[in-house]
């Protein structure tokens, strides 16, 4: 029978075969730690708030992410500790961790670190295996001799990508590659085969349960659609649950009283308005991701008209209504006129991956990151009459860079937290008085002589205009999650009038399988 939350984490199976220990949000609430019995539709809080879990020892021993800093979707990073099952407060091991596992002996933990400019896998902590400049790391999981740590790898910020293998020793092997959607992974217990949910080509999220050999031997084990796969226990059965991914759109546009639905597909994400509120470009990365392998690009009219598709990419409308920027995972930076006309491809030396465009209110600028032929994520702006890129800081992503009115000042969120103002020639850049940690930059508002910044740290995401000069803070509005995302969470015109937010839905049921070959 499944249990049915608001959304779940990360599930592990006790070795005694009889619980699971959960990490779920019960209509809409922080995430907790519980126990359930297997056969029983009650399940019991075990006292620690806030956390996800990572990992449960064969001694019983759980392996616990508190706090919630994104990675992707639900998944959470935050400071790894240990509790015992019998009970106990959680003893805190290292920051900063996203996945975990435990050695087949308890005695020690693999960690995956994820970090805007850098992925790492530690064992053990400290000690790093492998890492990378981008993307992300995931689920991490010890072969059950302990000698091989299978993982995803996600090269960029998505959940394509392969199966790796690495050794006790860093020597990493790339198992099986080519998936659009990877989620979750799991040993067989006899160790000849890596179990994972995954699509090819067929869905945008993974819908299948495939099975792997070291050499490279695939085949599929299961197939369900909207599948994760959590764990597999001693006895074969294994633990998985069925997902439902939703994002809706909602918007405050011209002529209206108040705010209302405005999606398109099953995923629709806003990028910009026109500063007179009256176009809107969006992304849609739902099921039909599969498509293209990347994310859909749209842009439509607020008063209902239907949306037009521009293909596979994002699309960033101008604040004018008459040019879309259009990039995505092609070595291409475009400028798609509104209605007739024909595209025009901006300079993009050796670049070959694109996102968070943005552009200044004059609509002569335009300010992205992008992915270097040495797999660096930097920040650029670029003038649109065929200007070179100017770079504006090496090493930024998930900057959420924004433009000042005239396009000179660059706002962005810098990696330990806080925003930074960079301008045009080599001045150092300078932070920005009133603002916290955890908040990033949206739009350019009063004429550029504030900020609006949003606090994304909960599901409360609150915005707030910031004064340039003296760091005067004043709320504007505040928004209502039922799940935690990062970065920039709205589209808005310069006078505050007008706006569009992407609000995610998640649930999941949760599965123990028998019988699975």
């Amino acid at each position: 029978m499944p249990q049915r939350c608001l959304h779940t984490s990360i599930f592990k199976l006790c070795e005694v075969l009889t619980e699971a220990n959960v990490a779920v949000n019960w209509e809409g609430e922080p995430s907790q730690v519980t126990t359930a019995r297997v056969g029983s539709p009650e399940s019991r809080p075990l006292g620690i708030p806030s956390a996800t879990v990572a990992a449960v020892s064969p001694t019983d021993e759980l392996a616990v992410v508190e706090g919630c800093e994104y990675v992707f979707l639900v998944d959470c990073g935050g400071t790894l500790a240990s509790v015992s099952l019998a009970g106990g407060a959680p003893r805190d091991l290292a920051a900063h961790v996203s996945y975990a596992d435990w050695s087949p002996d308890s005695k020690q933990l693999v960690i995956v670190v994820n970090s805007p400019n850098a992925a790492r896998l530690e064992y053990p902590p400290g000690r790093v295996l492998y890492e990378q400049n981008s993307g992300w790391l995931g689920h991490p999981r010890f072969s059950p001799d302990g000698t091989m740590i299978a993982f995803e790898n996600h090269p960029i910020d998505s959940d394509d990508g392969s199966i790796d293998v690495v050794d006790l020793k860093g020597k990493r092997a790339v198992v099986t590659q080519g998936w659009l959607s990877i989620e979750g992974l799991a040993w067989h217990p006899d160790g000849k085969e890596i179990w994972f949910a995954a699509t090819m080509n067929t869905a945008g999220w993974a819908d299948a349960i495939h099975a792997v050999t070291l050499s490279g031997k695939e085949r599929t084990v299961l197939t369900v659609p909207w599948v994760r796969l959590h764990d597999i226990a001693r006895d074969g059965r294994v633990l998985l649950s069925r997902e439902n991914w939703r994002t809706q759109l909602t918007g405050m546009f011209p002529g209206d009283t108040a705010e209302h639905l405005y999606s398109w597909l099953d995923d629709t994400v806003p990028t910009a308005l026109s500063n007179d509120g009256r176009w809107l470009s969006f992304n849609e990365a739902g099921e039909i991701y599969y498509l293209e392998g990347d994310r859909l690009a749209y842009y439509r009219r607020t008063d209902g008209s239907a949306a037009v598709s521009l293909g596979a990419g994002q699309s960033v409308i101008s604040p004018d209504g008459k040019w879309i920027l259009m990039y995505g995972r092609k070595p291409e930076l475009l400028l798609q006129p509104v209605g007739a006309g024909e595209p025009r491809e901006l300079m993009n030396p050796g670049m070959s991956i694109f996102d968070s465009g943005a552009w200044s209110d004059d609509c002569r600028h335009i300010a992205y990151e992008a992915l270097t032929p040495e797999k660096d994520w930097n920040v650029y702006t670029q003038t649109i009459d065929g200007g070179a890129p100017v770079l504006v800081k090496a090493k930024g992503r998930n900057t959420e860079p924004t433009l000042s009115p005239d396009g000179t000042i660059v706002a962005l969120h810098e990696e330990g937290g806080g925003i930074s103002l960079y301008r045009a020639g080599s001045s150092p850049p300078t932070a920005v008085k009133g603002v916290v940690a955890s908040e990033y930059p949206v739009r350019f508002v009063d004429g550029g002589r504030a900020l609006l910044v949003a606090d994304t740290s909960s599901k409360v995401i609150v915005l707030t205009v910031v004064d340039l000069a003296s760091g005067h803070r004043q709320l504007w509005k505040r928004l209502f999650l039922s799940v935690h995302r990062q970065g920039r969470p709205i589209a808005v015109t310069p006078d505050l009038k007008y706006y569009a937010y992407h609000s995610p839905r998640y649930s999941s049921d949760l599965y123990l399988v028998e019988n699975l070959r």
